[in-house]
This record gives C-alpha cells, structure tokens and sequence, in this order.
C-alpha cells in the first residue's frame, strides 16, 4: 500500500489517500489513480452530472509519496520503476 498526500479542496489543502494504479492521458504524460481513505473530496462529471467521488487522476509531480507499506496478503499493483521515479 502506498500513501500518499493529494491536492483537495479542504482546510488542510490535501487529503491521504492510497495509490491504486497508473495510466497515461491522452498525450502520453504518466498519471497516477488514487483513492482517498475517508470521505468524497472530489467532485467528478458524468452521465448524470457532478457527484463527489473518492477516486481521481494526478500527475506523479502533484502527489508526495507519505509511507509505502507492503501488508502481508497484498498485491502489488505497481512495478518499482514506477515507486522508484514517484520518490
């Protein structure tokens, strides 16, 4: 599992959250996918308009990496290349 701090609307300026995967958007720059650990801190557009959501995409440079914890019957989801370059 690894933690990490990512940009919010709150008093605080940031929320923790959990890093779940990793793509590219539409012109090849590297994104990362995390989930907050509590609440809906973002607010997301679809079929149905804007609803709050726990998930969202981030560029590797607008996230710190706060601990990163391999807990015993987890899954990697990411390579460490890709840990490797966050830090």
């Amino acid at each position: 599992m690894i933690i990490c701090k990512a940009p919010a609307f709150n008093p605080q300026g940031y929320v923790l959250a959990e890093v779940i995967g990793e793509s590219t958007n539409s012109r090849g720059q590297r994104t990362i996918r995390v989930r907050a650990l509590s609440g809906r801190p973002w607010d997301d557009y679809g079929t149905f308009g804007w609803s709050s959501t726990n998930t969202k995409k981030f560029y590797p440079e607008n996230i710190e990496i706060v601990k990163i914890a391999k807990e015993q019957n987890e899954q990697v989801r990411i390579n460490s290349e890709s840990i490797s370059s966050l830090i």
